[in-house]
């Protein structure tokens, strides 16, 4: 209990005496008595894990065509970068298949990827989508709209693939 009582007085006043001795900072106090760190290293880890899995469920993928980029966010939970990417500089879209095993099951999720002039490419949607439909519909969206001609990339999912 000592613990609480010593974080809620450097709170309250960084500047302090607890337990005789006196405190001019967290790292100070947290000097004098090591041991504490273990209570915030637990509260740490499970704090990340709950906004992980609230980022998870409710975060959507957003993908916004502007005049000269793409802008690709994440929210309403900030949990990734958005990041953008210059019209001019992409050569292709095409669609990339992963595989996720777990103990039981193997599911395939479906990435949209650009190829871009330089040969680099980048992810359109992170995490990928489980229907290949919907991962085709968003790379001809994005085709249409930005005028380019669908052509093969290496590692391209095929557009005969059906699920």
């Amino acid at each position: 209990m000592e613990f609480f009582f010593i974080i809620a007085q450097l709170i309250k006043n960084p500047t302090m005496k607890v337990s005789g001795i006196q405190y001019q900072s967290f790292t100070e106090a947290f000097i004098n008595h090591p041991w504490m760190l273990v209570f915030l290293i637990h509260p740490t880890i499970g704090l990340f894990l709950i906004w992980t899995f609230l980022a998870t469920v409710f975060n959507i993928t957003r993908v916004t065509l502007e005049p000269f980029s793409i802008v690709v966010s994440h929210g309403p939970i900030p949990f990734r970068k958005s990041i953008r990417i210059a019209r001019s500089k992409i050569k292709q879209f095409f669609i990339e298949e992963k595989v996720r095993k777990s103990k039981n099951n193997v599911h395939y999720v479906y990435r949209v990827m650009t190829q871009m002039k330089d040969s680099s490419k980048n992810q359109i949607v992170d995490e990928g989508l489980y229907n290949y439909k919907d991962a085709r519909v968003l790379e001809q969206w994005l085709e249409r709209k930005l005028n380019i001609q669908d052509g093969p990339v290496v590692k391209e999912v095929g557009s005969t693939k059906v699920s």
